[in-house]
This record gives structure tokens, sequence and C-alpha cells, in this order.
């Protein structure tokens, strides 16, 4: 690690290396990497979620893209200050590490029922033709927030410059059955989701996001 050890390790954020335009690394999520590979009490969920998908492909004659299986510890990413030179990460981004590494169950619970609440939206917006391999991979209902497991996986947390009341915004990139190209983006604060979108949005703004959630 160069460039005066890299910042300090990059300022009480662990596993952190320069990237030329970011800082990149590894975060160790244990409740999302259980619901990722349906372990513990997500196993009886995620079997019964994928019995009723194969019965759908089946009846469909489908046959649908598979994404890849998220790794364990999580990609990290920390927005740059200043992208021509490793500034350590902002105390407002390392707040949002250790509030992840803290409450990292809260916010699986919030992301899981902001899809629920709405699934209408996520219908509306991947209608698949009858050409797509994957037309069939989504339950035209939800019972419940926990039936997405088997559906979706975090696969890279994305810390952003933006922050609100000192703790920076969170990204967090998702493989999903609908979209095994683009997957999934949700933009979050604290334990709030703010909006979901394809892919790109964990790493760019609410801009992107094709679902907001209503401010009131």
């Amino acid at each position: 690690m160069s460039t005066v050890s890299a910042a300090a390790s990059a300022s009480a954020i662990p596993t952190l290396t320069w990237a030329e335009y970011h800082w990149e690394g590894t975060i160790p999520l244990p409740a999302w990497d259980a619901f990722n590979q349906g372990r513990g009490a997500w196993k009886a969920g995620q079997a019964a979620t994928n019995a009723r998908r194969r019965k759908r492909e089946k009846y469909a004659g489908q046959q649908r893209d598979i994404y890849g299986r998220a790794e364990s510890p999580l990609d990290l990413t920390v927005d740059a200050l200043d992208e021509d030179q490793p500034l350590p990460p902002s105390p407002e981004q390392v707040r949002a590490y250790h509030w992840l590494l803290a409450h990292e169950s809260e916010l699986l619970q919030a992301v899981l029922a902001f899809l629920y609440r709405h699934w209408w939206d996520v219908l509306l917006t991947y209608d698949h033709d009858d050409s797509d391999p994957n037309r069939h991979s989504l339950p035209f209902k939800l019972r419940a927030p926990e039936e997405l497991c088997g559906l979706l996986a975090l696969h890279h947390v994305y810390i952003k410059e933006e922050h609100t009341d000192g703790v920076a915004h969170i990204g967090l990139a998702l493989s999903c059955d609908w979209d095994t190209e683009h997957g999934l983006g949700v933009y979050t604060c604290r334990s709030e989701v703010l909006g979901i979108g394809s892919g790109d949005l964990a790493f760019g703004d609410l801009d992107s996001a094709f679902t907001l959630e209503d401010r009131g």
C-alpha cells in the first residue's frame, strides 16, 4: 500500500485501497450474506420461493438466465473526495460505514419492505416480452417481503459523497432474477430506502430511480 499508507488505511475504514478514482475494499455483512445464500432463518423461505419459481418456469417451458452468486465479504466502493488524490474518506462516509456494520439487518428489512410495497412498480417496469428468458421469474404477487429471498442478492456496497445529518448515503447493487444484465440498484440513507432503479442507481443519484419513496 503506497501514498502515505493509502491515506492512513483510509481513515478508519479497513481494507480500502486507492483505485485511481475511488476507494475499493470489502465489507463483512453477515446478515446480508445469510440472505444471499438462503442460510439460517432464510433457508425455508428461499426453498419455497425457488419451488414456486420452478413451477412457473416449467409451466411456461422457460429456461431462465442465472445471475452469479455474491462473494463474501461483499465488495465496497467509497466515493473519492478528490479524484486526483487519495484523500481519506470524509467523516460522514466513515460514519455510514460503521452505521451499516451495526444496522445491516435493519437495512435489509427496509429494502425488502420497500420492494414489497412497490412490487407492482417492479412488475410494470420489467414487463418482459415472450422472447425474454426471465419473463416468468417474477411472481405476480408477493405474500410477504421474505419471499424475495431467492430472487435477488446483494453483491456491492457504494458509500457516496452525498450525506444527510452527518451520515453519507449508501447505494446497494443487487443481482436479481428479473434483470440479470443490469441488476437492481437501491439508494438509501441510514435505514430509509429513497428509491430503486436499474443497477447503476447504486453508484449514481436518485435522478435515475424508476420508483421513489413518497416523502409525504
